[in-house]
């Protein structure tokens, strides 16, 4: 093997928070993934790089991700099969203008979570995967509450999904996955799940699977199938006060288990 033929994910996230762009990083990796460069505000990028010795970040000035940052992130595109935007970005205007010229101005696959779903508009991300979980599904959705899309939920994902020309993966007790087409469900997983920091896990194996060759619609089924498994194996381990640092450690177990 060489390095690189495993997948080359683009990260864009962190600033205000710290956690996230090193769990959404470890993700790709324990997916498979061979390379996450990571581009992050200079605030936070000496405490990013610290979590890990795997993990290779670019700082940018400033203390939050602005549109003067692209043509930086431009420049990995060459070598890269995916960009994966939002996990820590927060929600500054000058972020918000920044994330929607970057999803516009780049022409490889990407995934969108977090921060980088806040107000974004649906011609930014024709083809695109989202992961949103239900406040950020509602949001989507332009939904009066979280209740408002739970009471129909599998149609407010398949009218975001078409009216935002994309991908979806729609996080919850049971996972919906569709591109407004085709639709699947995912119930493997643990409560525990929604501790903090496992949907940027789950994002960084979305990215992944699609580094390595899957389409997006491929990789959200099958990273939501390993993610819900490996919290099942977390609970086996750890019980039921595991962190997202211990699931995703078990995603490539699960993996190994599955290939045989």
């Amino acid at each position: 093997a060489r390095k690189g033929q495993n997948g080359v994910v683009v990260f864009v996230g962190g600033g205000p928070y710290t956690g996230a762009p090193s769990l959404a990083a470890m993700g790709a990796y324990r997916m498979g993934a061979d390379l996450v460069p990571m581009f992050v505000p200079e605030s936070a990028a000496s405490i990013v790089a610290r979590h890990a010795p795997e993990l290779i970040v670019h700082s940018l000035p400033g203390d939050h991700f602005t549109p003067e940052h692209i043509a930086t992130v431009l420049e990995a595109e060459a070598k890269a099969d995916v960009l994966l935007v939002g996990p820590g970005l927060g929600r500054h205007p000058e972020t918000v203008a920044g994330v929607d010229a970057l999803l516009r101005t780049w022409h490889k696959p990407c995934v969108v979570d977090a921060d980088g779903l806040f107000k974004l508009q649906p011609e930014a991300v024709q083809g695109a995967l989202l992961t949103p979980h239900a406040g950020e599904l509602a949001r989507l959705a332009k939904a009066a509450s979280i209740e408002a899309v739970e009471n129909d939920r599998e149609a407010m994902v398949m009218a975001i999904a078409y009216a935002y020309g994309c991908t979806l993966l729609a996080k919850g007790p049971e996972d919906i996955i569709t591109d407004g087409t085709q639709t699947r469900y995912n119930r493997t997983g643990h409560p525990r799940l929604a501790v903090g920091g496992t949907g940027d896990v789950l994002a960084g194996m979305c990215a992944a699977a699609m580094a390595r060759g899957l389409t997006g619609f491929q990789a959200a089924r099958v990273a939501a199938w390993l993610l819900g498994i490996a919290g099942e194996r977390a609970a086996e381990v750890h019980g039921a006060g595991f962190l997202a640092t211990e699931v995703a450690a078990q995603v490539p177990l699960v993996i190994r288990e599955v290939l045989g």
